[in-house]
């Protein structure tokens, strides 16, 4: 096994041994090539440097670690390509014999810790094989989210949705439902790649905009870079059939959407938003209802609501199913004084000093003075 750092995803064989493994080995599309190299084109900048590990066997690329570096003042880090927009980041490993002897290698070599002082490994999910190799290799973690998974395998509707939480949920869902086809023209419709534009990418991201402005925030697709990014990855997921985009209409106007990405049978839900108009007909939820009763007409036997440890998401879960996965951030500082420093400061520091920090700001006589709130 030989380590090769590739500084570039300008390299054929670099691009070509990506999109094989990921096929075959059917890695998640937010670990694709495309995913990352488009992540790059928008958010790299003069402290940041790519640093793609690869493992090579008998001269061919067999695992991939796509990783950056990114320099402060005080401190260089290691961090995944895609950070911050990623639900799911792995290493890209061919699964055979010499699988654990791969990912081994890796580990060996970010423990070496060669130019910087400390390799953050971010939503690492406890059902990929990373996650026991990281463990069994005694790196340090913490939770960062938990994920839940509803299981619709073998299920009509009516037969899922009677496993559905307590019976107030359902009588609120099949209610709401009721309410809003008697006063209005509600009509859904999904999105894929026979019928996308970038119309419905405008739609969308518009109506996550004015929500947010709804309650004083700012949507991050106001940021030009994310924006620009989505706007590019997301129109290729949707062609490519990777991804699907619902909506749910009121004659022309769009009530709510859910975008999510596909993986063999399994719809991983990723964005959503809706119109504040519509609040009493909960059409977050509503739209939820619609989403999983076509999943289970197509065929699907997964619905994971990816990564944000919401209440809403766990009324879905059938009683008495714990099926849920979390993700960890791993840590690997430097064998020094700073790098254990940074390592606690990620691993235990940052959220204490984090939430003292908002809870701060969330003070209405705070967010007065400092004039947060828009007018």
């Amino acid at each position: 096994m030989e380590i090769k750092i590739f500084t570039s995803f300008d390299d054929e064989n670099l691009e070509k041994a990506w999109c094989r493994i990921l096929n075959e080995n059917n890695y998640f599309v937010q670990n694709s090539f495309e995913w990352c190299d488009t992540w790059w084109k928008f958010f790299k900048n003069e402290n940041r440097s790519l640093h793609i590990i690869t493992v090579l066997k008998n001269g061919t690329i067999a695992g991939i670690a796509p990783m950056f570096l990114e320099k402060s003042i005080h401190m260089k880090k290691l961090k995944f390509i895609g950070s911050g927009l990623t639900d799911f980041h792995e290493f890209l490993i061919d699964k055979d014999d010499d699988s654990k002897l791969i990912i081994k290698a890796i580990i060996n070599y970010l423990y070496k810790c060669e130019n910087w002082d400390i390799a953050l490994l971010e939503q690492v999910n406890n059902k990929e094989d990373i996650y026991k190799y990281f463990s069994e290799a005694g790196i340090y973690k913490k939770k960062q989210s938990e994920i839940s998974i509803v299981n619709i395998n073998g299920y009509s509707w009516e037969e899922y949705f009677k496993t559905v939480s307590n019976h107030k949920f359902r009588y609120e869902i099949k209610r709401r439902k009721k309410k809003l086809e008697k006063e209005k023209k509600p009509h859904f419709e999904l999105i894929n790649s026979s019928n996308f534009s970038s119309a419905h990418l405008d739609r969308v991201f518009d109506l996550h905009v004015r929500r947010w402005q709804e309650v004083n925030r700012n949507s991050k697709l106001t940021i030009k870079e994310i924006d620009l990014f989505l706007r590019e990855i997301l129109a290729y997921c949707i062609i490519s059939g990777k991804a699907l985009l619902y909506l749910l209409y009121d004659d022309k106007t769009l009530i709510s959407y859910r975008l999510g990405f596909v993986s063999g049978q399994t719809f991983f839900d990723w964005n959503t938003s809706y119109n504040p108009e519509y609040a009493k007909y909960a059409p977050g939820q509503l739209i939820i209802r619609y989403v999983l009763e076509d999943l289970i007409n197509s065929g699907f036997g997964c619905f994971n609501f990816m990564r944000g440890d919401y209440q809403y998401k766990k009324k879905w879960v059938p009683d008495n199913d714990e099926h849920n996965s979390i993700n960890f951030l791993f840590a690997i500082g430097k064998n020094s004084l700073k790098g254990k420093i940074l390592r606690n400061y990620y691993l235990k520091w940052r959220d204490s000093i984090k939430n003292k920090f908002e809870a701060i700001l969330s003070n209405k006589y705070t967010r007065l003075i400092l004039k947060l709130d828009h007018q």
